[in-house]
């Protein structure tokens, strides 16, 4: 009898230990980028976490976000939590999480997506044909002007690009998909993005007597850098 009665407080206090457990979750928030060899600082971002009454964190727009680092919020009480931030074209996106039970919520946040599909038939080098040229020509920066260009001409079903470094160099069909992608995200990232504009990049692609601008000025897009080292094969 004795024994049983053991057996039923040990049982009644598991229970009320239980019944009186505190709940700690935790979120878990890390941005990253399409391109694995692009880890500069994200600048100019939104990056606000609030429950119902407060934010429990919420980034000074002139304070970078580091890519690939966890943002971990420890020791959170259950309820809803409204997670805050912008994207590359700085368009602002919102979640709801909802905690509770010890939950560990864990979010990867891909800073750079955008809709290329939409662009791929419109870029350059996907519309030229047998024997005509374009040229792309990027300047800006708040130092000092920064100057890029490249041409690329179709002769004999083969496609060659020019830059400052290089003359003629024959492109295989992973630079022509480098440079397609590159294009797309030009198209896609037109007039995005409201940094100062000393640091804004002006862009242009010529091909005969046509010249079509385009403003980038989100402040975090290196995509012509990520092209050359494609392109050359630098890490």
């Amino acid at each position: 009898m004795k024994q049983i009665k053991n057996v039923l407080l040990l049982l009644y206090c598991s229970i009320t230990l239980i019944g009186c457990k505190k709940s700690y979750n935790k979120i878990d928030i890390t941005f990253i980028k399409s391109e694995s060899n692009d880890s500069i600082p994200i600048k100019y971002c939104l990056f606000k976490l609030s429950d119902k009454d407060t934010a429990l964190f919420n980034k000074y727009i002139l304070e970078q976000i580091i890519v690939n680092k966890h943002y971990v919020f420890d020791s959170l009480p259950d309820g809803k939590y409204v997670l805050e931030y912008s994207n590359l074209t700085q368009d602002t996106l919102t979640k709801v999480i909802n905690l509770k039970n010890n939950l560990v919520y864990e979010t990867r946040i891909l800073y750079d997506s955008l809709p290329l599909e939409k662009y791929y038939n419109e870029t350059p080098i996907h519309n030229l044909k047998e024997g005509e040229k374009y040229t792309f020509f990027r300047w800006g920066g708040s130092i000092a002007r920064m100057e890029s260009f490249y041409d690329v001409t179709k002769l004999d079903h083969k496609y060659y690009l020019n830059t400052y470094s290089d003359t003629m160099k024959l492109l295989n069909h992973n630079d022509i998909i480098a440079i397609k992608k590159f294009e797309a995200e030009l198209l896609a990232l037109n007039n995005k993005g409201f940094c100062r504009s000393s640091d804004q990049m002006t862009n242009t692609l010529s091909k005969g007597n046509q010249t079509d601008t385009i403003r980038e000025m989100t402040c975090n897009w290196y995509g012509y850098e990520s092209l050359m080292r494609k392109i050359y094969k630098r890490h």
